[in-house]
């Protein structure tokens, strides 16, 4: 097949042509195609015309991620495998509905408990740090990743009032969550949601914490 026979609506893998764009060239002079594709999970992603034609490229890197998944360590029907395949899954599938809670806001699984070896070190972790099959995965800080230091078991109750802290505040002029609000002032977020319940002016009560420091 000759290299520019590649044209807008083909389909190579999960990509779809969307145009070519501009070639680049090799330091030997040779012409690179370059092609702008559209994913099926909905991203965008450029190829080489080589790489698509060979099967080098088939998606644009959702299917690679999809692919670390696959178990290695005879646990697969386990509740913690479950638990960790949904916790890279909210960050990095984007077809997920829950992914703009996660991915979408820059929540990531740290690098740690990623890759080949990565559920072996969540296992490792979690087994050392209270795990049991009562209790879920909490991030300590609403914002941060999904990592050791911010990760904790948790009974269904103390998750429900962590997911209370998500509610948006709006004082000083900033609009944030209850979590961000007590960061921003240092206070502690489960005092500062108790004080804010059935009161209309943020403010006062965050003047009122700070002062009872």
């Amino acid at each position: 097949m000759s290299a520019r026979k590649i044209f807008a609506g083909q389909k190579y893998g999960r990509l779809t042509i969307i145009r070519e764009l501009e070639p680049t060239f090799t330091q030997s002079g040779r012409r690179r195609y370059k092609y702008l594709c559209k994913c099926e999970c909905g991203n965008e992603t450029i190829a080489e015309g080589g790489n698509l034609r060979k099967g080098l490229k088939k998606s644009c890197g959702c299917l690679e991620k999809e692919n670390q998944l696959k178990p290695t360590h005879g646990k697969t029907n386990t509740r913690l495998f479950s638990i960790w395949v949904g916790m890279r899954r909210r960050c990095y599938d984007t077809r997920r509905n829950n992914y703009q809670n996660y991915g979408g806001r820059g929540i990531r699984v740290c690098n740690e408990w990623l890759g080949e070896s990565g559920f072996q070190a969540f296992y490792d972790w979690a087994m050392a740090n209270g795990y049991d099959d009562t209790l879920t995965i909490d991030r300590i800080d609403d914002d941060g990743n999904y990592e050791p230091c911010n990760c904790r078991w948790v009974d269904m109750q103390t998750q429900q009032n962590n997911r209370r802290n998500n509610h948006i505040v709006t004082a000083y002029g900033e609009s944030m969550t209850v979590t961000q609000m007590a960061r921003k002032y240092k206070l502690n977020p489960n005092d500062l949601y108790k004080r804010l319940k059935g009161k209309t002016n943020a403010e006062s009560v965050i003047a009122d914490l700070i002062a009872a420091e």
